[in-house]
């Protein structure tokens, strides 16, 4: 859920993206499952560039958890989403659009009867689709 102030300047859209984030983690090991939530304040920046019938709009958000949120002791903190969505627009009411979505968060370590492991999660994600104006 977000909230996105922007301003233009020139042919570029600036904005902000002001909201909530939620992060979920399950970790397995032999003996031992954890999962995890938290949600948490989101913040980011971003650009909206139109170039012909193109428009690419690649954004930043922060969330911030806050370190060793979680009784596990998995650290959820400092994850960064980059996402870059394109749409193309066929004609006025017909667009097709393509969005990547990355998340990065701290690589984390786990410990428990068998050994300790060590974690370098991120959720990638790609979307494609057709948008219909009404």
């Amino acid at each position: 859920l977000f909230f996105k102030p922007y301003t233009k300047v020139g042919d570029v859209l600036l904005f902000a993206n002001l909201g909530i984030g939620y992060s979920e983690i399950e970790a397995y090991t032999a003996t031992q499952s954890v999962s995890e939530d938290d949600t948490a304040f989101a913040a980011g920046f971003g650009a909206e560039f139109e170039i012909n019938k193109l428009i690419i709009s690649p954004a930043l958000t922060w969330i911030f958890v806050g370190d060793n949120a979680y009784s596990s002791d998995f650290d959820l903190s400092e994850q960064l989403q980059l996402s870059v969505p394109v749409s193309y627009s066929i004609n006025e009411k017909l667009d097709v659009s393509f969005s990547f979505n990355h998340t990065f968060v701290d690589e984390y370590s786990f410990t428990d009867s068998t050994g300790t492991y060590t974690y370098d999660p991120y959720v990638q994600s790609w979307f494609v689709g057709i948008e219909y104006k009404y």
